[in-house]
């Protein structure tokens, strides 16, 4: 599995202690979840069956592996994913640029997994992002869902279109890293 670097403790204390940039932190536990002037962003997939397959997912969910597999280069503040815990992404190309968050909740239920995380200040967007994984008993499936309401930071208004586009394509790669 590909590497997952940890943060330092200064720089893990001083993005716990950075202000989430957008209002109503946790605002993704509603599926109907908006704010004025931010986009939703919803996209979802079967990716198996059987609760071997749920909690195989779910560890890779929670171990940072799906955005290792998409691409991005994440510097943790913990090896496993946790409320409070911080993450700093990169995307190898675009390397520059770092994407700090924080763990805005995690669900861990018998048959939901997963995590929102809270863009923080750096970031070239504001909001939310949910990955969710969800396990059907009745149906025996295994469901991937990645839900976001954001805009972009005020600095990176300009490359609207840009980060759109490019947001499109990492939900895709969220949803494609499982298998």
């Amino acid at each position: 599995m590909p590497d997952v670097q940890l943060l330092s403790n200064a720089v893990a204390e001083r993005l716990r202690r950075s202000a989430y940039t957008y209002a109503d932190p946790g605002l993704t536990r509603d599926d109907a979840a908006s704010l004025p002037g931010f986009l939703p962003l919803r996209r979802s997939r079967v990716v198996g069956r059987g609760r071997a397959e749920f909690d195989r997912v779910a560890e890779l969910l929670m171990t940072w592996q799906v955005l290792c597999r998409a691409g991005i280069q994440p510097a943790v503040s913990a090896s496993r994913v946790a409320a409070g815990e911080v993450v700093q992404q990169r995307i190898p190309p675009l390397s520059p640029i770092v994407a700090p968050c924080r763990i805005a909740y995690v669900v861990d239920e018998r048959d939901r997994r997963g995590f929102a995380y809270g863009t923080l200040a750096g970031h070239p967007e504001r909001g939310e992002e949910r990955f969710l994984l969800t396990y059907e008993p009745g149906t025996d499936l295994v469901h991937f869902e990645v839900f976001s309401v954001s805009r972009p930071a005020t600095m990176w208004l300009p490359a609207f279109p840009a980060l759109r586009t490019m947001q499109h394509v990492f939900v895709g790669r969220f949803l494609r890293a499982v298998d």
